[in-house]
């Protein structure tokens, strides 16, 4: 199956770690709302361009925080094995505060395939060289194995899109960590621009 222009990117509901609290202006009740905190997240798959193999699909996170991506540790190390890193020959190592910890990275280069994976099909984007964090303090652990940022990575020659849609009024599902979307009015998708 061919790649495709478009993938669907899940939203996640997860509990923030000091939530946002905001008011109304005109609210005369007192009552506080609660910002929820939504996730952009997709599946990754590393592919090497020498050797011809895919690895298994890993959860991301795209981060628009992030100016670049960052792997964390394990991750990295275990597809570093299997050949599909490459190391910037000429990056010292570096530091850097993320996921409330301190780490050194080095500079590297993956090549990345995105999955949208919609019941009875899969959808892709096709494969980029992504330039990224590799991690080295195994404690600074992410949100997600991959980390996906803004700037010469997955969003190079894409556009991320949002596209309201009617809110459903059921209760949201007390597994948050599903597609949480259509419960906000929203369906956000990744595509080739």
């Amino acid at each position: 199956m061919p790649p495709v222009s478009r993938i669907r990117l899940l939203i996640e509901e997860r509990n923030a770690a000091v939530p946002c609290r905001y008011q109304e202006a005109n609210d005369t009740t007192g009552n506080a709302r609660l910002f929820p905190l939504l996730r952009l997240v997709t599946q990754a798959q590393f592919v090497s361009q020498t050797h011809g193999k895919n690895s298994v699909p890993l959860r991301a996170l795209l981060d628009t925080g992030a100016w670049i991506t960052a792997i964390e540790t394990q991750t990295w190390q275990e597809y570093d094995r299997e050949g599909f890193i490459e190391h910037h020959p000429l990056m010292n190592p570096q530091f850097a505060f993320i996921g409330g910890n301190s780490t050194m990275y080095r500079l590297g280069r993956v090549w990345l395939r995105l999955f949208d994976l919609l019941p009875g099909q899969i959808n892709w984007l096709p494969t980029v060289p992504v330039i990224c964090q590799l991690l080295e303090n195994k404690e600074c652990r992410l949100s997600a194995p991959i980390l996906l940022g803004l700037h010469l990575g997955v969003l190079e020659g894409r556009r991320l899109t949002r596209e309201p849609i009617p809110p459903l009024t059921t209760p949201i599902p007390l597994n948050r960590s599903s597609d949480v979307g259509a419960w906000y009015g929203q369906e956000w998708y990744l595509e080739s621009a």
